[in-house]
This record gives structure tokens, C-alpha cells and sequence, in this order.
């Protein structure tokens, strides 16, 4: 009987002291995790689902920015067929950065959902009919001021969402790093407003693309 209490005792012993490893290696995964994302660079959040919702109230706009506002890329765009879904130097599809809300709601593209009526700072967000996941921001002031890649977008190089920190790299060689993101310089050097693509990736910089979207250095409806 004394042998079976002593070595009860023991096996309970063993359990405690297990147990309280486990705890002590879950509170240091967490706090790990939770450094390794708050020094990630951040990127500003596309519009959502819920955002875009209709453009049948959207208003006529006075002295509405246009794409003439956009300067010429710098780098030449790849030479390989532009697939659909494809992120251009300029913009998606028909849509260009610098586009008014007006011409933007006459190409037939997009649902606008306005988000300021004071006709001045950043209007409304769209989204792409043919692909929801694509969306963006209008400004009064400056048109079309960013495009948010979808699932399927693929930059005029082949990156896209998902696509690896070393790929990424590889496309970009040129490409700098901020707290805000990593950008690619897509305009001409001293051009106003600055042009690029514009990512970022997890595990702080070293894993895939969690997003994608290219806009104007003068835009006023994030950050």
C-alpha cells in the first residue's frame, strides 16, 4: 500500500511539472507571434465587400482630376500578352489612375460607393464587376488614386498575391523598403505624382505577398 501511494504521488508530480512546460512554451510561441507581427511593414486596407455597395447616387463632379494628371512610366511595361486580371503601370483594365469619379462611373466597370460629398479629399471606393476582389479609391481632387490587386491579379512581371518574398525580389531588384511597405518605382525620376506598386509580405518580409495595389504618391484617402 505505501509503495503504491509513493509511486501515485510521483506519476502526479511528473504531470504537474509537464503541464507547466507546456504552458511557459504557448506564452513565449504567443508573444513571439505577436513581435514578429507588429514589426511586419503594414499596408492600408483595400475598400471591402461591404463598403461598395452602389453607384446610383453617385454625384456629378466639378473640376474633376483626369488621367491627363498621370505621368509616362519610367520602366517599360513586359513585352509578354497581357493576360486578363492584369495590374498594368497604369491602371486595370479600363481603369486609369487619375480617372474622375465621372469618367470612372462611365466606363461601366465598376459599383462606386461614395464615401464624402464635400467635393474635396477622397470620394468613393469601387469595386471591378468582373472581378469583386479588385477594388480601389477614387478622389475628388485626384481621381483614381489606387487599385487593389484580387486573387487572381497578376502585375505586367507575374507577381501577385501569394507569390514568394524571393520571386517578388527577383522581379523588382529595385524595389525599396519602408514602414509602410515595399515600393516600386514605377514613374519617371522627379515626375510628380510618383507612380509605384506597392506590397507587402508576412513573416516580416520573408514570406508570400499578402497584398498588392498600385497608386499615386498624391493620394488622399489612406495613411
Amino acid at each position: 500500500m505505501h509503495h503504491t501511494q509513493t509511486r501515485t504521488a510521483a506519476l502526479a508530480a511528473t504531470a504537474l511539472i509537464a503541464l507547466t512546460s507546456l504552458s511557459a512554451c504557448s506564452s513565449n510561441g504567443d508573444a513571439a507571434a505577436a513581435k514578429t507581427q507588429s514589426n511586419s511593414p503594414t499596408a492600408p486596407a483595400s475598400p471591402t465587400q461591404a463598403e461598395v455597395v452602389s453607384d446610383s447616387a453617385t454625384p456629378a463632379p466639378t473640376g474633376a482630376a483626369t488621367t491627363s494628371a498621370t505621368p509616362v512610366p519610367s520602366e517599360q511595361p513586359s513585352q509578354r500578352p497581357r493576360a486578363a486580371g492584369t495590374l498594368t503601370h497604369t491602371g486595370y483594365g479600363p481603369i486609369r489612375l487619375g480617372m474622375s469619379v465621372a469618367a470612372l462611373k462611365r466606363t461601366g466597370a465598376v459599383t462606386l460607393h461614395v464615401i464624402n460629398h464635400k467635393r474635396s479629399g477622397c470620394a468613393a471606393t469601387f469595386k471591378v464587376k468582373s472581378d469583386p476582389g479588385v477594388t480601389g479609391y477614387v478622389s475628388w481632387d485626384h481621381g483614381v488614386v489606387a487599385i487593389f490587386a484580387g486573387k487572381r491579379t497578376r502585375t505586367v512581371d507575374g507577381i501577385h498575391n501569394g507569390s514568394s518574398a524571393a520571386a517578388a525580389h527577383k522581379a523588382y531588384p529595385r524595389a525599396t523598403s519602408s514602414a509602410n511597405g515595399w515600393f516600386v518605382r514605377l514613374s519617371p525620376k522627379g515626375a510628380r505624382p510618383e507612380i509605384d506598386y506597392r506590397f507587402a509580405f508576412s513573416n516580416e518580409g520573408n514570406g508570400p505577398v499578402t497584398d498588392l495595389f498600385l497608386q499615386r504618391g498624391d493620394q488622399d484617402c489612406y495613411e
